[in-house]
Order: C-alpha cells, then sequence, then structure tokens
C-alpha cells in the first residue's frame, strides 16, 4: 500500500506569510509520491524575470569562457535544420541563397558566416546555433562548408539547385555540411588541423508557390455521344454531356471550360462550322450518325494558346494534342485563343453515361482517369480515403498506375489513386495519361529514374533512311518516330518489358537505346 506524508499546519501556516516551493516525499512503495506546495502566482513575473537575466547574462557573458570541443560539434551540428521558403519577402525567398551559392559554397567559413547564407532555420536550429556560434575564441577553430550532398559533383548539384529554385510548390534539395577543425592561432602547430569533425546534409524547402505556364495541352475525351432515339438535340449541346480532361507538359490538371456546338451532318461541316446543321428538336432515326464541335477555353493566364500553337507550328512538333492526334489549324481559334475537337454523336446506341464527380469524404471530387504517375526525387507518403497519413510509402523514381483522382472542393489539393484505397498527392508524383485498356504491368516501364545534369539522345545509324519509333510509359508503340540525324534532350532513363534501356524525349515519348542511338 503507497503512504503519502503530507505537509502539516505549520507549512500551510507559512506558506500564507512566504510563498515558497515546499516539498517532501516518502518512498515506502512501488512508486514515488511527491507533493507540492502551489506557488504563488504574484510571484511568478518576478521569478521569471529572475531566471531571464541569469540566463542572458550566462549567455552574453560567462558563455565566452566556455570552449567548444569536438564533441559539443559533433553532438549539436545534426541539429542543424534548413530554411523553408514561402516567397513572400526576399529574406524568405530561396534566391536570398544565391550570393552564398556564389561566393561561399564549397569553401569553408566560420559559423557566423555560415548564418548569414539564410541556410539555416533560426527557430528549429535555435540551441544548435547558441552552442555552435559561442563568443568563446574557441569556436572560430571550426570552419562549415557548404557542399554538394552525397557524391553529386558540383555542377549537377548546381543545375539541381536552380531547377528547385524555379519550380517552388514545395521542391526540396539537400545540402552537405561538412565540419573541418583549423587552430586559429597562426602559431599553433596542431595536428588535427584539416580533420573533419562531423558531416550532416541539411535541406531546404521551396513552398513559394509558382504556377508553371503550360507550354503544352494536349486533351483527351470520349467519343461518341451516343444519344437515344427520340431525345432532345438541345441536350447534346449542354456542358455536362463533355468527359474531356487537359493536362499540360508536367501531366498537370489544367482547369478548363467546355461548350458544346451545333451538331453537323458531315464531320468537315463541323471542323469548318460551314456544313449543314441538325435542324429537328429531336434525334429520330436509329442509326444516324452526326458531327458536333467541342470548344475548350482557359480563364488562367498562365495558358497562352496562341504562344503554343505558334511554337508547335514552327517547331513541326505535337504541343497540342487531341486524344493524342496532333492539332491543326482547324482545331485552333487564335482570335478568341480557344481550342477545338470533333466529337461524334450515334443515335439508337446505349445512351452515353458521363462520370460526374462524388462527393465523398469530406469535400472529395472523384474522376475516373487512366495513367502512369512516377514519384519525384522523393519517396511519396500514402494517404487512405480519409486523407489520414499511412505508415506506407512509394518509393522516388517508381512508376505506379492509376485510375482516378481526385479534387478537394476547399483547397484545390490533388491526389491520384494507386491503390485500392490509398493516394498520394500530385505535387510528388509526374502524371501521364493513358487509354483505360493500355495500362498493364506487363509492358509498362519500369526504374524510372531522373538524369541529372544536361543529356542528349543523337540519332546517327550507317542507315540514313532509318527511323527509331517512340514509345509511351505503358509500353505502346506510337505513331511517331524520330528521324536519322536529330538529336533530342533527355531528362529521364527507364527500363522496358524487353529489359532494353529507354530516355524519354518529351512528355510521354521513350525512344530505345539501340545502334545508331547515342546517349550523352
Amino acid at each position: 500500500m503507497k503512504r503519502i506524508k503530507y505537509a502539516g499546519l505549520a507549512t500551510a501556516t507559512l506558506l500564507a506569510v512566504a510563498p515558497v516551493v515546499f516539498q517532501t516525499t516518502t518512498v515506502d512503495a512501488a512508486t514515488n509520491v511527491t507533493t507540492k506546495a502551489a506557488i504563488n502566482p504574484g510571484m511568478l513575473n518576478p521569478l521569471q524575470s529572475v531566471a531571464d537575466f541569469w540566463n542572458n547574462f550566462s549567455n552574453k557573458y560567462l558563455s565566452q569562457f566556455i570552449p567548444i570541443d569536438d564533441g559539443k560539434v559533433q553532438k549539436e551540428v545534426p541539429n542543424l535544420k534548413g530554411m523553408t521558403y514561402d516567397g513572400t519577402t526576399n529574406q524568405s525567398s530561396m534566391e536570398s541563397l544565391d550570393d552564398m551559392m556564389a561566393t561561399q559554397f564549397n569553401k569553408p567559413v566560420t559559423f557566423d558566416v555560415l548564418m548569414k547564407t539564410n541556410l539555416l532555420d533560426p527557430i528549429a536550429s535555435k540551441g544548435a546555433m547558441q552552442v555552435l556560434n559561442s563568443p568563446n575564441t574557441s569556436s572560430k577553430n571550426y570552419l562549415y562548408k557548404i557542399t554538394p550532398a552525397d557524391s553529386e559533383t558540383e555542377s549537377d548539384f548546381r543545375y539541381k539547385y536552380d531547377e528547385v529554385s524555379r519550380k517552388g510548390n514545395g521542391a526540396q534539395i539537400t545540402f552537405g555540411l561538412q565540419v573541418i577543425y583549423q587552430n586559429q592561432n597562426p602559431k599553433a602547430k596542431d595536428s588535427k588541423n584539416g580533420k573533419e569533425i562531423v558531416r550532416t546534409s541539411i535541406t531546404v524547402t521551396n513552398n513559394r508557390a509558382i504556377v508553371a505556364p503550360a507550354t503544352e495541352l494536349h486533351v483527351n475525351f470520349d467519343s461518341p455521344l451516343n444519344v437515344e432515339v427520340g431525345s432532345k438535340t438541345v441536350d447534346a449541346k449542354l456542358s455536362n454531356t463533355v468527359n474531356a480532361s487537359v493536362t499540360n507538359q508536367d501531366g498537370t490538371m489544367m482547369p478548363f471550360s467546355a461548350v458544346p456546338g451545333e451538331i453537323y451532318q458531315t464531320e468537315d461541316g463541323a471542323r469548318t462550322r460551314t456544313g449543314n446543321i441538325v435542324t429537328s428538336s429531336t434525334f429520330n432515326n436509329k442509326g444516324d450518325k452526326f458531327y458536333q464541335p467541342v470548344t475548350i477555353s482557359f480563364k488562367n493566364a498562365d495558358v497562352d494558346v496562341n504562344a503554343i500553337y505558334n511554337k508547335m507550328v514552327n517547331d513541326k512538333s505535337n504541343l497540342i494534342t487531341f486524344n493524342g492526334n496532333t492539332a491543326t489549324s482547324t482545331n485552333v481559334d487564335t482570335t478568341n485563343k480557344t481550342i477545338t475537337y470533333i466529337r461524334v454523336v450515334t443515335v439508337g446506341e446505349e445512351p452515353t453515361t458521363i462520370d460526374r464527380p462524388d462527393e465523398v469524404n469530406d469535400g472529395w471530387s472523384i474522376n475516373n482517369l487512366h495513367g502512369v504517375v512516377t514519384v519525384k526525387g522523393e519517396a511519396g507518403p500514402l494517404y487512405n480515403d480519409d486523407n489520414k497519413i499511412t505508415s506506407r510509402s512509394i518509393d522516388a523514381h517508381t512508376g505506379w498506375q492509376t485510375d482516378k483522382y481526385r479534387i478537394n472542393n476547399e483547397s484545390g489539393e490533388i491526389q491520384y489513386r494507386v491503390s485500392t484505397h490509398e493516394w498520394v498527392n500530385s505535387d510528388m508524383v509526374d502524371f501521364v495519361q493513358t487509354e483505360a485498356n493500355e495500362a498493364t504491368s506487363e509492358t509498362a516501364m519500369t526504374n524510372i529514374t531522373d538524369l541529372q545534369g544536361h543529356h542528349v539522345i543523337s540519332l546517327s545509324g550507317a542507315d540514313k533512311d532509318k527511323v527509331y519509333p517512340l514509345y509511351n510509359t505503358n509500353g505502346k508503340k506510337l505513331t511517331r518516330n524520330l528521324g536519322q540525324g536529330s538529336a533530342w534532350q533527355t531528362d529521364k532513363q527507364a527500363t522496358d518489358s524487353e529489359g532494353n534501356t529507354v530516355y524519354r524525349v518529351s512528355t510521354d515519348e521513350w525512344v530505345r537505346l539501340e545502334a545508331g542511338v547515342s546517349f550523352k
């Protein structure tokens, strides 16, 4: 049985006169029980003031008499944390590191200079900073060198730094931090000079919100639209009959508005908007087939339809596509800055069911969308259906099939589904859309890896008429080829289902490494 010894009445009388902490403990059981008399609240402020004065005094004056040594450095350096930049001020912008990258990167500096680089989070690193920035002269014997992380070359690291600085939106980069001992007394012959004391990594996050201008527009849409005999023609002109999506060069979903137009007797009439239109109020004959333009417009200022189209024409490229087919001049309206595709309307078939977002899990809209997500440079945490983070994640540089994405109706956050009840945030992955029946694990590419630095694929085989086929992420052979004597920048490497090495040369186009194909 526990026995607790209480302070008696005499003690209570003393407390009323002069408040102090009164403590007594009886050790007579498995658990110690301690009772404390309460401190008079009126004494808290004076006592705290005394404590604050003493701490400030000791930090400012006494610490200069307390040297730091290897043990303290080894203990505190791993507690240094990198900054998170939100871009709201110059100081909170990642560009504040540019001076460091120009003058101090890969060079040993004292800790007070390191603090001025704006690499370290002053709040998260406060305790370690107080020790390492000691006014005691011994702290000057430790020099700090900001280096590339791991085994990266300086040129590759600087390229990655520029990318993270440009991208923002949570992009991260990890610096190396090496601490070297160097006795600052020029007369001292210290055998430790030049010795590495400790090495750690410092990760910074660029949280500046950046909306990358769209340089490509890829439209995927459902066609035909099936309608019943006797149904109203006006119903086929409603926006809710459109089932389409638009992605940019990074696979990011682009917001847009879609307006179905008049219904035409012929495809050419619909394409030029000059043909005969359907004038009846209902669809009357089973088996009839009509054609209808659907016009897409963008309110986002970062979508310059004219600029994308002009570049596509100049480069003879496929920057604007509809279901994988390159757009033509009839698809683009440079006056109204819109793009248009033609869908088929068939009469008498089973009516088309348009997938509509379902409101689930407290405000998420779920949409069907087949494709492949490739994890970027860091493992992607997985969230359950209730948006609670799980203990699982998917590894960096791995590809995963997805059949749905969801949008949070309040925050606009986008997540892709990678298993029955697991989702990954869109900012952790790159997305490429595929056909629903195209994505198979047997043919999909694996070991998708980001390439560091600048690399080029050159095509220079002996046969000058040879062309090199392109494949998408799921291993499907595309209709486009690369010609002899051309060169293409590449940023990713992967392995196809036959074990061949392939390189990405556009958003979802890959070329095999074979005779006549060189990588540099």
